[in-house]
């Protein structure tokens, strides 16, 4: 059996980790661990950005009911 897990880092805080497993025993090249790696910076990047439209989009709308409800009907 083998396993590779991968911190999933955004500005340096960890948020979660990307795990790879095989039932299989396998050796990874430094280039495959480099690979496996980036592919893990851009996991993390997908994540934060969705974070972040999240947080945006529910600031849009709370902003616009604001708005809503203070404009004469």
């Amino acid at each position: 059996v083998s396993m590779v897990g991968i911190p999933l880092k955004v500005k340096g805080e960890i948020i979660g980790i990307l795990s790879f497993f095989s039932p299989e025993k396998i050796k990874l090249s430094k280039n495959d661990l480099k690979t496996i790696s980036n592919l893990g910076e851009q996991v993390a990047g997908v994540i934060n950005n969705s974070n972040l439209h999240k947080q945006v989009q529910a600031e849009k709308d709370k902003s616009e009911n604001l708005l809503l409800s203070i404009l004469p009907p």
